[in-house]
């Protein structure tokens, strides 16, 4: 499963975790086939993530860490 800018607070089944918590509710998108799989019983808890984009897309695109192809910041 690969997401774009999206951090765990704006997943269904992970927003309900935080409130649960005492966390002031937020808006999360709609994610019905995540929050089945969290229903079901399977989460996603261990994930990596670039800070920002063109690095993590270019870790997507290639396999190769952003850093040995020279992308370490945001492409213009």
């Amino acid at each position: 499963i690969v997401l774009d800018d999206v951090g765990v607070d704006l997943i269904g089944a992970y927003e309900r975790h935080f409130v649960a918590q005492g966390r002031a509710p937020g808006f999360p998108a709609e994610t019905p086939h995540i929050d089945a799989l969290c229903a079901q019983g399977m989460s996603f808890t261990n994930a990596w993530s670039s800070p920002m984009c063109s690095p993590s897309r270019a870790q997507v695109l290639t396999g190769r860490h952003p850093s040995r192809m020279g992308i370490g910041s945001i492409l213009r």
